[in-house]
């Protein structure tokens, strides 16, 4: 678990009067206000985050999504105040914001410019996606951030680089629109094969001109993976693995996964340099990769 996840409480374990504040306000949220309590929520993910940068420790309070029985008291009668004053969705994400901003004593504006710093991943540190309004964890299994980079052409938008330089393993977590509009989340939209039929091609392509074969016979895929968070939620890409032979003898092995995320197409490219043999296959701390990159999916898809 990384320092910023919230523990997870199973609904009997709660009291019954939180249970039932929780269906309330649960019921509110997506029946009156989904899309502003859904932006709001994802910008409390970054104030807290951040809170919890200067002070080590979590906020005492939250104004929304909480599963505390006296927050959860405040949103419902915020939810049912709005909804009295007939406010609209555009109008209460500016005040859900302008309360987020004075209970953390920071503009919305400072909070992003402090989390997308790529400063923050040069130490190490979570770095928060603007665009898919999600925050790149510290670390996906034993690899830990260490460089994040905006692309000069929008359409091509950010990289994150993990990565364990005494393993020989590398990660890079790609998140863009390729300028692409309405892309639909998951593996289904019709515009993602092309996607990663083009990443598989370059990787190849690359590869070969650094003087790297490919070995047919290790090729898996592509098809779909399932992979699964420790929570049980799953997260379906498309992948693909394939290793490679250097002319000097060495081997590495290549996994590719693609799917939709948040309107972007998420491109995760992991590497392990020298395998001892050739099918020898990845390196096992992939699967807790794996389960961290579920889990990042389904917090914050």
């Amino acid at each position: 678990m990384n320092a910023m996840s919230l523990p997870v409480m199973e609904a009997d374990c709660r009291e019954p009067e939180t249970r039932r504040l929780m269906q309330i306000a649960g019921d509110m949220r997506g029946r009156l206000f989904p899309w502003s309590w859904d932006e709001a929520w994802r910008r409390e993910r970054l104030f807290r985050y951040l809170y919890w940068r200067e002070q080590r420790q979590h906020p005492p309070f939250s104004v929304v999504g909480s599963g505390e029985k006296q927050d959860l008291e405040r949103e419902i009668a915020r939810w049912h105040d709005l909804w009295r004053r007939r406010i609209d969705e555009t109008e209460a994400l500016r005040l859900l914001t302008d309360e987020l901003q004075v209970r953390y004593r920071k503009s919305w504006e400072e909070a992003l410019e402090e989390g997308t710093s790529p400063l923050l991943a040069s130490v190490g540190m979570p770095v928060w996606s603007e665009d898919t309004g999600a925050l790149l964890p510290a670390t996906l299994g034993s690899l830990r951030i260490h460089h994040a980079e905006r692309f000069d052409d929008p359409k091509l938008g950010w990289s994150y680089n993990y990565g364990r330089a005494e393993a020989g393993q590398r990660l890079t977590v790609t998140l863009s629109d390729d300028g692409i509009e309405d892309l639909a989340d998951g593996i289904a939209d019709p515009r993602l094969p092309a996607a990663f039929r083009l990443a598989f091609e370059t990787l190849r392509q690359v590869a070969q001109a650094n003087g790297h074969r490919l070995l047919a016979d290790t090729l898996i895929g592509p098809g779909e993976e399932r992979l699964r968070d420790a929570h049980g939620h799953e997260a379906a890409f498309a992948s693909v693995y394939v290793e490679f032979e250097h002319d000097d003898g060495s081997r590495r092995g290549e996994a590719l996964s693609m799917r939709v995320f948040r309107g972007h197409f998420l491109k995760v490219r992991y590497t392990q340099d020298r395998l001892p043999s050739a099918g020898a296959g990845l390196h096992p701390g992939l699967d807790a990769i794996n389960t961290d990159l579920a889990d990042f999916v389904a917090h914050f898809g």
